[in-house]
């Protein structure tokens, strides 16, 4: 394939799919049971796309090329005297150097960042399977099925609860 693509799940009534799609030849879609059997799709309709494309006059877009930067691990950072004043403290407290300590937050920052980010897509796609299941149930269509989410740990019981709701 020549073109990047996004490649995403998506599910029409009770059918769960793959999509590839093209980000830059619009229109051109593959689709599949697995994410290897959309984009071995895609790569086919690329071609096509392409083919019919020159057959009829519509202009090619270049292919995008993307720099890869690289990082050296280093950055110029500006903060308020007092933000600076506070982590230099903390670090100190904490027995690490104050670019340890910003690195540590860095971190942190990013991990809660990931974990919302997961937390809401899995949360958006229950919705949307609680929103087709009531709409279902309202016309009157009833289904023992109603809707099956994975989580990737079993045991719910160890999820931290602060006291004042864990006496229930």
């Amino acid at each position: 394939m020549k073109y990047p693509f996004a490649v995403f799940q998506t599910q029409v009534e009770d059918h769960i799919f793959w999509i590839a799609k093209s980000t830059i030849l619009k229109g051109c879609v593959g689709q599949g049971e697995s994410q290897e059997e959309a984009i071995k799709e895609l790569n086919e309709n690329e071609e096509e796309w392409l083919n019919t494309a020159q057959e009829v006059g519509i202009p090619i877009p270049e292919i995008p090329i993307e720099m890869v930067q690289e990082y050296s691990g280093k950055l110029t950072l500006r903060v308020a005297p007092t933000v600076h004043k506070q982590a230099a403290l903390i670090a100190k407290k904490e027995g690490i150097s104050l670019n340890q300590y910003i690195n540590d937050a860095i971190v942190a920052h990013n991990s809660e960042f990931s974990t919302i980010n997961y937390v809401s897509k899995r949360l958006s796609g229950m919705m949307e399977q609680f929103s087709q299941y009531f709409l279902r149930y309202q016309s009157g269509t009833k289904s023992e099925s109603f809707f099956s989410v994975s989580f990737p740990t079993q045991n719910l019981q160890n999820i931290y609860r602060p006291s004042s709701l864990a006496k229930s």
